[in-house]
């Protein structure tokens, strides 16, 4: 029988959400969601726009610290994590952009994590297994390497570059980690 429970907590400008499953043959996995919405307001043509996020100490949640001593591997789950064009004002109904998103264990150097180049509209999603989306290895792992270290906390940065002037420009990120117990369950 398998067991999980959600956990909640609010952070700044960020959500994590954090579900730990026992399963049948003893296997532990937490599925770990980061969310946080962006708010750039208008954004030059001229210039790029930058939000920095800083996300919770996951030794804050009772699920991780429970079982971080059985946790052996990590990794992110690109079908369920996403940027999210929740609101975009511009002369037309559409505007190119170039959205860079790059992570850090809080206080190190910042890595590139996924990038994307095109037409967007407001609603928008797109994954980060989009064919429009170029993933980074190095990122990918870096925040495997964090989830799993004795300081599991990261700051994101997201970077914005735009075709045209924008009048007002939202996102929502979302990065999801899955941690289990069996190095096997992480690609």
């Amino acid at each position: 029988m398998t067991r999980c429970s959600p956990i909640m907590a609010t952070l700044v400008v960020a959500t994590t959400l954090l579900v730990g499953c026992v399963e049948d043959d003893g296997r532990i996995d937490l599925i770990v969601t980061h969310e946080a919405s962006v708010l750039f307001g208008g954004v030059l043509s001229t210039a790029s726009e930058s939000q920095e996020i800083h996300y919770g100490n996951l030794m804050k949640e009772a699920d991780y610290v429970a079982h971080e001593e059985a946790l052996s591997c990590g990794t992110l789950r690109p079908a369920d994590s996403y940027i999210d064009i929740t609101r975009l004002e511009a002369e037309s109904d559409e505007a190119a952009l170039i959205v860079q998103l790059e992570v850090q264990h809080t206080g190190g150097t910042w890595v590139p994590l996924a990038s994307f180049e095109g037409e967007v509209r407001a609603r928008d999603i797109y994954t980060l297994d989009h064919a429009a989306v170029w993933l980074d290895d190095e990122g990918v792992a870096m925040l495997a390497e964090i989830a799993l270290s004795d300081q599991p906390v990261f700051d994101a940065r997201v970077t914005i570059i735009a075709s045209v002037d924008l009048q007002d420009l939202a996102l929502a990120l979302r990065l999801q980690l899955m941690l289990s117990s069996d190095a096997a369950a992480c690609p």
